[in-house]
């Protein structure tokens, strides 16, 4: 990364940094939200808790399930700083 390049010129610090915060952080925030989203739904279902204490089989998709319902993604965002034409 120190090498780094993008559209044709070397990254600066302030953009190394950017891409170093990213990959520490982003992991850490994402996972956080997955796994309270993961506590969160059955404590709010009991009727789908009690499915899933019968039925153990169905916690790897009640993982999904809550990923998509409750996507970690959404919260994180970036903003635009100059006019940009997508497409």
């Amino acid at each position: 990364m120190l090498r780094g390049e993008a559209f044709g010129r070397t990254l600066t610090l302030d953009e190394q940094v950017s891409i170093v915060r990213s990959l520490l952080v982003g992991g850490f925030d994402t996972t956080a939200i997955a796994i309270a989203a993961a506590v969160w739904c059955p404590a709010n279902h009991p009727d789908d808790y009690a499915r899933l204490l019968k039925e153990p089989g169905l916690v790897d998709t009640m993982c999904e399930d809550v990923i998509r319902f409750a996507s970690p993604s959404t919260c994180l965002r970036r903003e635009v700083t100059c006019d940009t034409e997508l497409g």
